[in-house]
């Protein structure tokens, strides 16, 4: 993902929409933002103020209604369907709340999800290394590798989500209210790992989240106010 000496995300007076009987509900409306690469940004707001939304627009999961998202040299808002599901699965890894793994898979075949699904056809082998890769920089050992979800803790399965979102080598973690679901000692610990992998790995990353206390880990912080049609930054 080559972008020079511009930020690596530019978001551009981007509206966002959704259609409702006798109208539309406006989530964002001419935001722009840009987000350097290696930067760990915390995007702060109550819930309902649209910074999932933007999260999802960011990671072309979903479209703005008006305006250009771009990422590194991807116009996202220009790509096709097919072309932003492979570009997803090259640049981007999620990490979310409750951690959407699949309670029937070890740890080991969650963490190797995105790698079956990428179309990379990397063979067994190869696979194998870089699950073990990613949950080593996620801080399981050998122990946890054959255990199932509920067989973990709230933080012990989130690290295996944040391998899961490492596991294809991306430029970009994307990272929606992560502590939410976890108290602050098993949150402070998943802040911490976010916090090393952008200083020691120089990871991009953008967090939403309405907590204070996990946005003092990124190193600048952007506030939505839903009444407001722009954001207004402070370091």
């Amino acid at each position: 993902m080559n972008t020079g000496s511009r930020p690596l995300i530019r978001v551009q007076e981007i509206t966002k929409a959704y259609p409702r009987r006798g109208g539309e509900i406006v989530v964002l409306e001419d935001f722009s933002l840009e987000v350097a690469a290696g930067e760990f940004l915390a995007i702060m707001a109550p819930s309902g103020s649209g910074k999932s939304t933007l999260l999802n627009l960011i990671g072309g999961v979903d479209r703005a209604t008006r305006g250009e998202v771009w990422v590194g040299d991807a116009p996202l808002h220009r790509l096709s369907e097919a072309a932003l599901t492979r570009w997803r699965a090259e640049h981007v890894g999620f990490v979310f709340q409750l951690y959407h793994l699949l309670p029937i898979l070890t740890v080991l075949k969650n963490v190797e999800l995105p790698l079956i699904g990428s179309g990379i056809g990397l063979g067994r082998g190869e696979r194998r290394r870089k699950v073990a890769a990613a949950l080593t920089l996620a801080g399981l050992d050998e122990r946890f590798w054959g255990f199932k979800p509920m067989e973990l803790s709230g933080g012990q399965q989130q690290r295996v989500g944040i391998a899961r979102a490492l596991v294809t080598d991306p430029d970009l973690l994307l990272c929606d209210e992560p502590t939410g679901d976890l108290d602050q000692a098993a949150g402070d610990a998943i802040m911490a790992l976010l916090q090393d992998l952008n200083r020691r790995y120089a990871k991009t990353i953008v967090l939403v989240t309405h907590d204070p206390h996990a946005a003092e880990f990124a190193a600048r912080t952007v506030h939505l106010d839903k009444h407001l049609p722009l954001a207004a930054a402070s370091a």
